[in-house]
C-alpha cells in the first residue's frame, strides 16, 4: 500500500513540476511581449517628438527639409573622413 502512495505523489509531483515549469514559460513569454511593445511605443513617440523639433527648427532658420536632412549627412560624412585621416591603417 505504501509503496502505491509513493508512486501516486512521485506522480503528482512530476505533474505539478511541468505545470509550474509550463506558467513560468507563459509569464515570461507574456512579460517580453509587454517590454517589446513598450519599446515599440517608446520608439514611436520618440520619432514623432524628433519630427516636430525637426519642423520648428525648419520654421525657425527657413530652411527645407531636404536642406535640414543634408545637413546632417554633410556633418555625419566629415566627421567620418576626421575620424579615417586620425586613425590611418
Amino acid at each position: 500500500m505504501n509503496l502505491k502512495i509513493e508512486r501516486f505523489f512521485i506522480g503528482a509531483k512530476l505533474v505539478l513540476k511541468f505545470i509550474i515549469e509550463k506558467l513560468n514559460k507563459i509569464v515570461v513569454l507574456n512579460a517580453v511581449r509587454l517590454a517589446r511593445s513598450r519599446a515599440q511605443r517608446n520608439h514611436i513617440f520618440l520619432a514623432i517628438s524628433a519630427w516636430f523639433e525637426q519642423d520648428k527648427r525648419r520654421i525657425s532658420e527657413k530652411i527645407t527639409l531636404y536642406q535640414q536632412n543634408w545637413d546632417v549627412i554633410k556633418n555625419a560624412i566629415t566627421e567620418h573622413i576626421r575620424v579615417l585621416l586620425a586613425y590611418p591603417n
